[in-house]
């Protein structure tokens, strides 16, 4: 298991918490998710929490918003009962996570497998 980053502590609940990813395989365009969440969040009182699905962090867009913090990858098991929402790309591993730990999601994706887990997270749980 990696190490924390150094900036975990501030996940201590003073602030609400979204998590931001395009997971480890559409990952390459930040500016198909990432980018645009971390500049529409950037005035909001919350914390930004941005994997990059091991891509190096200086790939970002820089500078970084003051709010933003970020890790090539995080543990979803420590992470995600910390997170108030997360914002993926429809990734199984991420939605699958998000909902095991009742994190509301906000899901884009149209690569691999995305589009049917996307339809997985909209299904009305009556159907």
């Amino acid at each position: 298991m990696s190490p924390l980053p150094a900036w975990w502590n501030e996940l201590d609940g003073s602030r609400p918490v979204v998590h931001v990813t395009q997971g480890t395989v559409a990952n390459k365009d930040y500016d198909e998710l990432i980018a645009p969440a971390m500049a529409g969040l950037a005035g909001e009182d919350l914390l930004v929490v941005v994997s990059t699905g091991g891509r190096p962090v200086a790939t970002l867009p820089h500078p970084l918003p003051a709010k933003v913090r970020a890790a090539e990858y995080l543990p979803y098991d420590r992470l995600l009962p910390l997170t108030d929402a997360f914002i993926n790309n429809g990734g199984y591993g991420g939605v699958h996570y998000a909902m095991e730990h009742g994190v509301p999601l906000v899901v884009a994706g149209l690569t691999e497998d995305k589009v049917e887990v996307s339809a997985r997270v909209a299904w009305p749980a009556s159907a």
